[in-house]
């Protein structure tokens, strides 16, 4: 559980140019990077343009290439299941046990896509502590004011859920480190039979729910105190930084398509 890095924010003693950078505009580039990924299609020069931004995205981040890595491999269940649909289905959707090869590139190419979209989201999650994404995002559901819409609950409401997720492996992984210090914890066994003592109420169960309901009172209390929310959720200005950072992006992200039609 340790190793799920997927929505973690990882802090930096020194922060990288990406951590510095205001969350708003990184959702924008993120949104960006993730509607190129989608509208270059299966095209394999632009995938490798794209995989090259995400490389350079990562670098500047301060070279997080080892929690990138664990993120794009926690959905690799979805992987398999993009990839058997992509090939027995193809791009009609009428089954065939038989496939061809461009049935198979195409397959891997889609994969590969779903790849793309989840390393440039981790880019934002690993560099972005999940209260500046919450506040990113309420900026976006702020304009429904107008509609009669409480969107102080609704920012308030993803805050607490955005930051619960994380604190629910980090516990989790406190857990088992625990039952390992004190010799509980079964290593050289099978996968099937971990299951087993992790659903088991006493050992790992019980002490979960008793850890998330602490920090649900906790958070609980702190939404009494909501007559804030607007400053609770308010996000810091953006700078000329800021700005030129997501310029830059937009301006790869067209000599990516650019350099796609050409090649």
């Amino acid at each position: 559980m340790n190793r799920f890095y997927f929505g973690r924010y990882i802090q930096q003693e020194t922060p990288s140019l990406i951590h510095t950078i205001n969350p708003l505009i990184k959702l924008i580039a993120t949104a960006l990077a993730a509607g190129a990924v989608f509208y270059f299609g299966k095209n394999i020069i632009s995938f490798a343009l794209l995989t090259l931004l995400l490389i350079i995205l990562v670098i500047l981040s301060g070279r997080l290439f080892i929690p990138l890595l664990y993120s794009i491999k926690s959905f690799k269940i979805l992987y398999i299941f993009i990839f058997t649909t992509l090939l027995f289905f193809g791009e009609q959707g009428n089954f065939s046990i038989y496939f061809t090869k461009d049935a198979l590139i195409n397959a891997l190419l889609g994969v590969y896509q779903f790849v793309l979209l989840v390393g440039f989201s981790s880019i934002l999650s690993l560099t972005s502590s999940p209260s500046e994404i919450a506040k990113s995002l309420y900026v976006f559901i702020k304009p429904l004011k107008i509609f009669k819409i409480n969107v102080e609950n609704i920012g308030l409401s993803m805050l607490i859920a955005i930051r619960f997720m994380p604190l629910l492996f980090e516990e989790s992984s406190k857990i088992i480190t625990a039952q390992k210090l004190r010799g509980v914890w079964i290593t050289d066994v099978t996968f099937k039979e971990k299951l087993k003592f992790i659903f088991n109420l006493d050992s790992f169960i019980v002490p979960l729910f008793v850890r998330v309901f602490h920090y649900a009172e906790q958070l609980s209390i702190t939404a009494l105190y909501r007559q804030n929310i607007g400053d609770v959720l308010t996000l810091n200005k953006i700078n000329m930084k800021d700005i030129s950072f997501l310029f830059i992006v937009a301006a790869a992200i067209w000599g990516i398509y650019a350099g796609t039609i050409i090649l």
